[in-house]
């Protein structure tokens, strides 16, 4: 016993803390904030719950932490730690796959001869099958021919664009940030030399600098199907899904659903390329972006209508337990394409909160909280 006080004491002349704060604070030691994180001694200890109690567990310094509770500890194939929404659209994935058909005889494509043959040109073409297949399997089915531009510069694509595509002026095409896109009617595109500036030119057009960027390479061409499928959907209801669409549930789901094509694509689980495409986009900041500052193009500094719209769509989905739920808005019986703002390009407030009370029945203010806390978990 008196050996036991006597290193006790020197353990406590040594560290200068009392023993309650070291047990606190140590691998094993009880805590009370699931998500909180500690640095102690070089170690990265994560509040998580084990065993039915919370604990301080270790974790690498690099290991991606959500805010959420993980005590379900949800894990990608990676390692990586995953949501429970995620999961559940693992298996609306699958459903939609096995009731899905891919799209026949509906790609127009030309493509320029700089990257005619090129790995990341003829990927971004063989994944289309894939998003037409999810489309179909979720009730918004590509139902005419798409033109499909697989080119090299910006200057020579753009007159083969329709003569109203917003990609032919510059005041609404930034080259800096955009290097794929959808003109209203039938017409998608991708121009390579956009990306010159945002990947090394050792390998390109050949080689796939990582995982998450692969996916976006891939997935960028599914992401504009998905704006073609809206378009078709929307027509349904005379809605013109470009001006009627909030900014957020208009990227958001080419985000959501080129994933789960990109999962069939490269045989993976949705609920790991989910988390490839949220470090592709990379925009953590867009946890503290409210959802209302999401409603027009161009409004967010950070672009947050991608990356924070895609996790809202997600958990929409999951949610709602309907596939077809960032569609829906589209249904609206609203005349037109609302109110519209001309100063930020996109649906005023009053008319947005007047089509999600109709369509989903919420309350825009309490539903907004309640994505937002999503948001910023997984941000």
């Amino acid at each position: 016993m008196r050996l036991r006080i006597c290193l006790l004491i020197f353990g406590l002349l040594l560290t200068g803390l009392p023993q309650a704060a070291t047990a606190a604070v140590s691998v094993g030691g009880k805590c009370t904030q699931p998500g909180s994180v500690k640095q102690i001694s070089g170690k990265r200890l994560v509040c998580i719950k084990a065993k039915g109690k919370l604990q301080w567990q270790a974790k690498p310094a690099k290991q991606p932490t959500s805010q959420i509770d993980q005590s379900t500890k949800l894990v990608d194939v990676f390692g990586n730690p995953t949501s429970e929404e995620a999961k559940l659209i693992d298996k609306f994935t699958e459903t939609a796959w096995a009731k899905g058909k891919p799209a026949t005889n509906w790609l127009v494509t030309e493509v320029h001869p700089k990257v005619a043959g090129k790995r990341w040109a003829e990927d971004a073409t063989a994944i289309l099958p894939a998003i037409t297949q999810i489309l179909d399997g979720i009730g918004a089915p590509i139902t005419r021919d798409l033109e499909w531009y697989v080119w090299w510069d910006l200057d020579s694509l753009r007159p083969k664009l329709p003569i109203n595509c917003w990609a032919k002026f510059d005041d609404a095409f930034v080259k800096s940030v955009v290097g794929a896109g959808y003109c209203i009617p039938s017409t998608i595109f991708i121009f390579y030399d956009a990306y010159q500036q945002w990947y090394s030119k050792d390998g390109f057009l050949e080689r796939y600098p990582n995982e998450w960027d692969k996916y976006g390479l891939i997935g960028v061409a599914a992401g504009e199907v998905t704006h073609f499928g809206q378009q078709i959907y929307g027509e349904k209801y005379n809605h013109e899904a470009l001006q009627f669409y909030p900014a957020w549930l208009r990227e958001g789901p080419t985000i959501l659903y080129s994933a789960m094509a990109y999962a069939k694509y490269a045989n993976l689980p949705y609920s790991t390329v989910r988390n490839l495409a949220l470090r592709h986009f990379n925009n953590p900041q867009c946890g503290s972006i409210p959802m209302t500052d999401l409603l027009m193009t161009n409004q967010s500094p950070s672009l947050c209508e991608y990356s924070g719209g895609f996790l809202a769509s997600e958990y929409l989905v999951a949610k709602t337990g309907d596939i077809l739920a960032p569609f829906r808005y589209l249904e609206s019986k609203m005349p037109g394409n609302g109110e519209y703002c001309p100063a930020h390009r996109g649906i005023c407030r009053s008319s947005y909160e007047q089509v999600i009370a109709e369509i989903y029945s919420k309350d825009v203010d309490a539903w907004h909280a309640e994505i937002h806390k999503y948001v910023k978990a997984w941000s």
